[in-house]
């Protein structure tokens, strides 16, 4: 079954009263229904275009299988498509491909919006889900997410260098554990071999710091500075 950006990409809006449009009749009356066949060919590969096509017309003639002197006359002559620069444009599939357009980034916007207060209303569980490599469990591990209300950032932070543990590349991530067991267990507090827990004394912010670590730190959440000696 096509998908629906295949299908938008088939599709392109086609006037029921097209062939009564004073332009279409007089192509109709100069090249027969073969003429008004030829419109609707070239305003396909129009649409395909994005809306401009090479004024190619040996080329045209050889995919449409007909007289290239007969494209160039439609192109040219009908008052049905424009030439500019080379190229050959219908005014009316421009302002329909804009129509499309401008539908088009309105669902996005809006699916964006969507999305972005789903994920605010879920203290930023997608962005977790995005970031952890053993996605199963989806429904226990955002009700686990919900009631523990993990700190989002610690969680990205820990995951950064936790996806890289030998344990976790093992077997094909086997020893990777479920999503819910990770938020439940406080996973992300773990800390890597050769650090420690650091705490600002400003904002109370933890992160992690190599031991023996000495000079300038920086809190992420509020910027202060400390020099360790």
């Amino acid at each position: 079954m096509p998908t629906l950006i295949k299908l938008e990409k088939q599709y392109f809006p086609h006037d029921l009263g097209a062939r009564g449009d004073e332009n279409v009749v007089a192509l109709i009356c100069e090249y027969g229904m073969a003429g008004y066949g030829l419109y609707w060919c070239l305003v396909e590969k129009l649409y395909e275009a994005d809306g401009h096509l090479e004024a190619n017309y040996k080329l045209l003639a050889f995919d449409l299988r007909v007289d290239a002197a007969m494209i160039k006359a439609v192109i040219e002559k009908s008052k049905l498509f424009k030439v500019k620069n080379g190229k050959f444009f219908s005014e009316s599939v421009l302002r329909r491909l804009e129509i499309r357009r401008n539908k088009s980034a309105k669902a996005s916007m809006s699916a964006k919006a969507k999305w972005e207060k789903e994920d605010h209303e879920n203290n930023g569980f997608r962005q977790f889900w995005k970031a952890y490599p053993n996605q199963t469990g989806p429904d226990a591990a955002l009700a686990a997410w919900l009631e523990k209300k993990p700190p989002l950032d610690r969680c990205l932070k820990s995951l950064a260098w936790q996806v890289n543990q030998e344990k976790w590349k093992e077997d094909n991530g086997r020893w990777i554990p479920k999503p819910e067991t990770y938020i439940r267990e406080g996973r992300w507090k773990d800390i890597p071999s050769g650090h420690e827990e650091a705490t600002c004394p400003k904002c109370g912010n933890t992160g992690i710091l190599k031991k023996g670590h000495k000079g300038k730190v920086t809190c992420s959440k509020c910027g202060y500075e400390d020099i360790r000696q």
